[in-house]
């Protein structure tokens, strides 16, 4: 995940809970893009950070993903966000990954609901889990040679608060993928 040419130069930052990486986004207009890995539970005898990703603003220091800035420069942002996985590992080695849309969540789709200019149904609403879908794309098609140095966990649901998981399948459609770093004895 660390192979790609067209990243952009970031900068990182430790925090209270985790790790932020700020980057700017060149194209149609300079916007300050924030990926940070922050903790979110305990899981499987592991820390569990959750990769979160959006428009950053300094004044507040704040950040929204639910913004989409069709900047023009999707590749470079995405690989860009890719990038970093390596990074994190490097820092929270024992850890896992927490990826997640945050177009998956009940209260995305309410609020689109209300706003909808489709008229989607509730229960059908065509703007939720494209953002999860792009993660889940990205690990079907490269699975194999993912799947060498990262173990992935999916899930489709969760009950309570607490995941309900499997071993990855491909093609699947899950809302949550989780993985960590495999270990190598040598």
């Amino acid at each position: 995940m660390s192979n790609f040419t067209d990243t952009y130069e970031m900068t990182s930052k430790m925090t209270e809970d985790g790790i932020d990486f700020l980057f700017m986004s060149e194209g149609k207009r300079d916007v300050v893009k924030i990926i940070r890995y922050s903790y979110v539970m305990y899981y499987q005898e592991r820390d569990v950070y959750n990769l979160a990703f959006g428009d950053y603003y300094s004044r507040s220091r704040s950040f929204s993903d639910n913004i989409v800035t069709d900047n023009g420069d999707p590749y470079s942002v995405y690989h860009t966000v890719l990038a970093t996985i390596p990074y994190f590992f490097q820092t929270f080695e024992d850890a896992m990954l927490m990826v997640r849309g945050s177009d998956s969540t009940q209260e995305f789709q309410k609020n689109c609901h209300i706003t909808c200019i489709k008229k989607c149904s509730f229960d059908t609403c065509r703007k939720a889990h494209r953002r999860i879908t792009i993660y889940r794309n990205y690990v079907n098609k490269h699975f194999n040679s993912l799947n060498k140095d990262y173990a992935f966990l999916g899930s489709s649901t969760s009950f309570e608060n607490q995941l309900l998981t499997e071993d990855y399948v491909t093609d699947k459609k899950y809302l949550t993928i989780l993985l960590k770093k495999r270990k190598f004895i040598i």
